[in-house]
């Protein structure tokens, strides 16, 4: 539908909506039309920019917010794993400690191995692991598992991780021959 008004200058303003609400003003001057650009117009087009932008922005921060709050883990010793008792059951933790002799029970068909780990203050904590289990995991080695502790206190592991031993360590002693 268009609509159509002559100013006082001979100027013939044509106005054209659709059903969405979409509003164009054409001016015709000497038979020719121009697009006329108003400032309600410019204003309009500059604040749905900046709410666009506004949404997109937010959308970002809530995302980044939410992502870091759901990957975040707490590094623990043992000690104060179990000092925190309840309270922090369910949550993300990563906890640092060596596999104990005789501790480990695997099944290589289902990937499951359960073991215990303990720490300098001699506590120890049992780890229950359902995955791939790395090469260099034996008894007596340095393990950083990841993953929740349950309400019956076995820690859920969903990561392995072995400590590589050192290159830098001190190379044992060889005796020498001599001749």
């Amino acid at each position: 539908m268009a609509k159509g008004t002559t100013d006082e200058k001979g100027l013939v303003h044509t106005y054209f909506a659709n059903p969405f609400g979409v509003v164009r003003l054409f001016v015709t001057v000497n038979g020719y039309q121009f697009l006329n650009r108003s400032k309600d117009h410019m204003n309009k087009k500059k604040m749905k920019f900046a709410v666009g932008s506004g949404v997109i922005v937010l959308t970002i921060i809530y995302l980044v917010f939410t992502g870091v709050s759901k990957t975040s883990t707490y590094f623990l010793s043992i000690s104060e794993l179990l000092e925190r008792g309840s309270s922090i059951h369910g949550t993300g933790i990563r906890v640092k400690g060596n596999v104990v002799e005789g501790s480990i029970k695997r099944d290589k068909i289902k990937l499951l191995a359960d073991f215990q780990i303990t720490d300098e203050s001699e506590k120890s904590l049992a780890v229950h692991y359902k995955g791939v289990v790395p090469d260099l995991f034996k008894e007596g080695i340095d393990v950083i598992v990841e993953g929740h502790i349950t309400a019956d206190g076995v820690f859920q592991a969903t990561t392995l991780l072995t400590s590589c031993p050192s290159k830098y360590d001190e190379a044992k002693e060889h005796p020498t021959t001599s001749s």
